[in-house]
């Protein structure tokens, strides 16, 4: 079987190496595996996870629906944990689909404070897209992808030096021909 991983959650805080889970077992109906710095707890009824640090919530998927995949055009969800098999620095869930076959999901702490998350979907090879949905806090603030795409303006100029050609959008045919006949 080709193993494809497909969904790569991490959460990096900066912590030293050698995670070590503290936890794993369930609390009601949910399970719960700790470091001495983080936890992550899985909703078992309804696959969903939640990352708390030491002051309560940092992340959680989206309440009405967290990760997806689609194949052949239709979108497909998780499930129930079915079950739960421990790992020294995790667990490995077995989880219904929406399709009727299970899929894998690994959580496991790389760091204290690091947690990668991996979705193997029944048939990995035939996916045509896979995501999750997140709530994230009203304080965090995502810098990234759109700030690198060239039609967008300078961040803060002359801090963060983006050259000047990818930050000004690209010509479309016509308005370089309108350029050229004025």
């Amino acid at each position: 079987m080709r193993r494809i991983p497909v969904l790569l959650a991490l959460l990096a805080l900066a912590a030293p190496a050698g995670a070590a889970v503290a936890e794993a077992e369930p609390h009601g109906a949910r399970l719960r595996l700790a470091t001495a710095a983080a936890a992550a707890e899985v909703d078992l009824a309804r696959y969903r996870l939640r990352v708390l640090g030491r002051h309560g919530l940092l992340s959680a998927e989206h309440r009405a629906g967290g990760v997806f995949y689609e194949r052949a055009g239709a979108p497909h969800h998780l499930g129930r944990v079915r079950a739960t098999a421990p790992r020294e620095d995790g667990v490995v869930l077995t989880v219904d689909t929406d399709e009727g076959a299970a899929a894998s999901v690994t959580l496991v702490w790389l760091t204290p404070r690091t947690l990668e998350v991996t979705v193997e979907p029944p048939e990995p090879a035939t996916l045509s897209a896979v995501g999750d949905r997140w709530r994230s806090p009203r304080s965090e603030v995502i810098y990234g992808l759109t700030e690198r795409l060239r039609d967008s303006p300078p961040i803060a100029d002359g801090l963060i030096d983006i050259r000047g050609r990818t930050s000004s959008p690209p010509r479309s045919a016509r308005s370089t021909a309108a350029a050229r006949r004025s």
